[in-house]
């Protein structure tokens, strides 16, 4: 996938981006992604779980995505719709695949269907709650308006796991960095396809948007970043402390 080259650069770019000062944090603490909360999020009320396992291989041919997809919305309920020259393009990509024969079991059913979309450049968007649900499957052609992607709360960041091929944006604090170098550095990695970074004016967030793949691998790596720094802050200004009690005459 082309965004795994501009995560891969991210920690080269990113050495400069440290704040000079620390600032409190209240949000984002803890080594590793927030937890799936206990009440459904948008998310999972977009996208229904799937009733059985869907059944890979035993035909004489392969199949295309389109079928894929009619068959995983026979098993979760959802609608997935697309236009004409999408239509072609999924009944033109024919996965190769190493197993003749295989299952997906349900709780991995989207985050596979999804994966194999974004290999062949295609991404799902997910309109308002609808009944039945409603999923667009596009091309990922650069040209989508900026409000087809859903607005994930960083709480439930852990989702996107799930969903690789959908379209999302979500704010990412990061209180020990400074956005606008850092986003100066990011900003070349990114100024192609789907996937963005932005600032937030006069905050220290960043605004990412594109396939969930991306924005979950680029949070991620962000937020180890920014403990990183807060790490590296605090031993600077123990550092300076330490001095400047060495520098201090001494008392008789």
């Amino acid at each position: 996938m082309k965004s795994n080259c501009a995560l891969a650069a991210l920690l080269v770019l990113v050495s400069n981006a440290c704040s000079a000062v620390a600032t409190p944090v209240a949000e984002h603490r803890g080594s590793g992604a927030p937890e799936r909360g206990a009440a459904a999020s948008e998310l999972e009320l977009r996208f229904p779980r799937a009733s059985r396992s869907l059944a890979v291989g035993g035909a004489d041919r392969a199949l295309s995505l389109a079928e894929l997809a009619k068959s995983v919305s026979l098993s979760t309920g959802l609608v997935y719709s697309f236009d004409a020259r999408t239509q072609r393009a999924l009944e033109e990509a024919l996965p190769v695949l190493t197993r003749p024969e295989f299952e997906v079991a349900p709780e991995q059913l989207y985050r596979w269907f999804e994966t194999l979309l974004l290999q062949h450049g295609f991404v799902v968007s997910a309109p308002t709650a609808l009944t039945p649900p409603l999923a667009f499957i596009e091309l990922a052609t650069g040209s989508l308006p900026a409000s087809a992607a859903l607005d994930v709360p960083f709480e439930h960041l852990a989702l996107l796991a799930e969903h690789p091929a959908l379209r999302v944006a979500l704010t990412l604090r990061l209180p020990h960095l400074d956005v606008r170098t850092l986003w100066n550095s990011l900003r070349s990695l990114t100024s192609q396809g789907q996937n963005s970074i932005l600032p937030v004016a006069n905050t220290n967030s960043l605004v990412l948007s594109g396939d969930g793949h991306f924005v979950r691998n680029c949070a991620e790596l962000l937020l180890r970043v920014d403990q990183s720094c807060e790490r590296d802050l605090a031993l600077d200004q123990r550092e300076v402390l330490q001095r400047e009690l060495e520098a201090r005459p001494q008392q008789r």
